[in-house]
């Protein structure tokens, strides 16, 4: 910084010095992705697009099935503005009817497709959807989730390899809704003479059409509804483009995978973004311990996952695995431990692949995985690398007035990638998105720190929650909090995420006790307890009983402190 600068980083902008007008202001057109695979890879269709176990799709292959599908909608009367449910793992099927929706201006939302029918009905109510695609539910348990939501769908397009299986009936007096076999459905498009270019060019520019992207990841420990914009997406691209060491013509048609499911954005996106980019996406249908362990199988250049998934893959990948393939590991979500990082280094070496990269990058759902980039970065420990060019990022203190360079503060962005707010939740969209500076900001709850040359240090989450390995789902540590609070020996309690040798994360609650509580056991009365009001994946790890809880100069609890015993 210069003697005479100010130390603020929206004012200095040291951070972006030499860097141009037009990747900090990029031209964003509201392109549909059929129109921005087709206008990128027009003459690349002999590249490989998709694989799935063995399986690789070509770009033709992929630009074929969706033409299918377009004409499928059509045949079937699913017309432009109607809503589509994505219920599936990472299949290939998914991504073409996504392409084949949205190209047809049909709005999508996507659903945990390990969701219980009650939740799935709930989903349906807040949602709304007109038709479902689905995989591995029973006729029983699509008829139990019509008959529990409130909101009607009209149509099921069941996808199920199994030719012995079939789809509801319509003709049963138990359901309403018209039952499509997925394989049904594609054959009547195959057998259409119906044109698509009028319904493709009728959506290529449309900033109307609306993805509904849900993930289970909230910090309320529910799921969200995210809608975003064509435009959002080609901007996403462009963004993470723009500020990536990795040119375009070196990675094309090396293999991504993302071991993130199609719910959850920045999963979603990063395999579409490699799709339309060019890249050959390698699905990640399952997440289990063993099914991480088989992936090498299909030889990745690149992985997306988190830390946990990280953990999974070194203790699942068998020992004599060949990882000479892998480029880099991305690790996103939450901070790497450098213990971590030292063993996953060790155990690439082991495995063919020394000089495979290990970046752990930030991201935001919220803005169709807005965040940082580390690529062609040397690791430092705590950091994530650069801000994305593009949005527009602050740091701020508790009072929303802006940091310095290399002081700590609450990350705030903005860009026109965000969503508006979350579908069915104003008082949650009030407190995330707020104005500042005259735009629209969204608040990240993240803590982190800037430096003059644009390194970005993560120190956590000022939301706190986690997720521990083997759970689905993020966990609130202020569920926990009010789960042990009600136990009748419990005086007051805290309680935090800590890093966990073998889960990666895991809940720790500080208990002050009340002074009359004669208790031999007080860690199992509290677990039986709170066995009742929480799940097992939510269950904290660790307990901790001190006479006090750390608070800070506000009078606040002092999570940082109590992270740090």
């Amino acid at each position: 910084m210069s003697n005479n600068g100010t130390g603020f980083p929206s004012k200095d902008k040291t951070h972006l010095k030499n860097v141009s007008k037009k990747l900090l202001k990029p031209t964003v057109l509201p392109l549909s992705f059929y129109g921005i695979f087709m206008l990128l890879n027009s003459k690349r269709l002999s590249e490989p697009a998709v694989q799935q176990g063995d399986r690789i799709y070509s770009k033709q292959e992929l630009r074929d099935d969706t033409v299918t599908l377009i004409k499928a909608f059509k045949e079937y009367g699913v017309n432009r503005g109607q809503r589509l449910a994505v219920i599936t793992p990472n299949f290939y099927e998914g991504i073409a009817i996504t392409l084949a929706a949205n190209a047809s201006g049909i709005q999508l939302v996507y659903f945990n497709p390990l969701a219980t029918d009650e939740e799935l009905a709930g989903d349906v109510d807040k949602y709304t959807p007109d038709l479902l695609f689905v995989y591995g539910r029973s006729r029983e348990s699509l008829q139990n989730i019509y008959a529990l939501a409130s909101s009607k769908f009209t149509m099921v397009i069941d996808y199920e390899p199994d030719a012995n299986r079939q789809a509801a009936d319509s003709g049963s007096t138990e359901s309403a809704f018209k039952g499509i076999t997925f394989s049904a459905f594609r054959e009547r498009g195959e057998k259409s003479s119906k044109g698509v270019k009028l319904t493709v060019l009728r959506n290529l520019l449309s900033k109307k059409v609306s993805l509904f992207l849900q993930t289970s990841g909230s910090s309320a420990g529910k799921p969200k509804g995210l809608p975003f914009t064509n435009e959002a997406v080609f901007a996403s691209m462009l963004y993470a483009s723009n500020s990536s060491d990795i040119k375009t013509n070196y990675i094309r048609a090396q293999k991504m995978m993302c071991i993130l499911p199609y719910r959850l954005p920045y999963g979603w996106n990063l395999l579409f973004m490699n799709i339309m980019g060019g890249n050959c996406v390698v699905l990640a249908p399952g997440a289990t311990p063993e099914d991480i362990g088989n992936y090498y199988k299909y030889e990745p250049s690149y992985i997306y996952g988190t830390p946990v998934i990280l953990r999974a893959f070194i203790d699942n990948t068998p020992e004599d695995a060949d990882l000479s393939c892998l480029i880099a590991f991305f690790a996103s979500g939450f901070s790497l431990p450098e213990s971590l990082y030292e063993e996953a280094k060790e155990f690439f070496a082991n495995h063919g692949a020394p000089d495979a990269e290990i970046r752990n990058n930030y991201g935001i759902g919220e803005g169709l995985c807005i965040g940082t980039v580390t690529d062609g970065m040397p690791h430092v420990k705590g950091t994530v690398g650069k801000f994305w060019y593009g949005p527009e990022w602050v740091l701020v203190d508790d009072e929303l007035n802006e940091v310095k360079y290399g002081e700590t503060g609450e990350a705030l962005v903005y860009s026109k990638t965000l969503c508006k707010g979350y579908v069915g939740e104003p008082e949650l969209t009030g407190k995330t998105f707020i104005k500042y500076r005259g735009k629209t900001y969204y608040r990240s709850g993240d803590r982190m720190s800037l430096d003059e040359n644009g390194i970005v240090t993560f120190y956590g989450r000022i939301k706190r929650f986690y997720q521990p390995l083997g759970a689905t789902d993020k966990v609130n540590c202020e569920t926990i909090e009010k789960a042990v609070a009600d136990c009748p020996i419990v005086k007051q309690c805290a309680a935090v995420a800590v890093h966990d040798d073998e889960t990666i994360q895991a809940g720790k609650v500080f208990a002050v006790l009340y002074e009359n509580a004669a208790d031999e056991n007080p860690e199992e009365t509290i677990r039986s307890f709170i066995s009742q009001k929480l799940l097992d994946y939510q269950m904290p790890k660790y307990f901790c009983f001190v006479d006090e809880i750390p608070l800070m100069k506000s009078g606040k609890i002092d999570y940082m402190k109590l992270e740090q015993m």
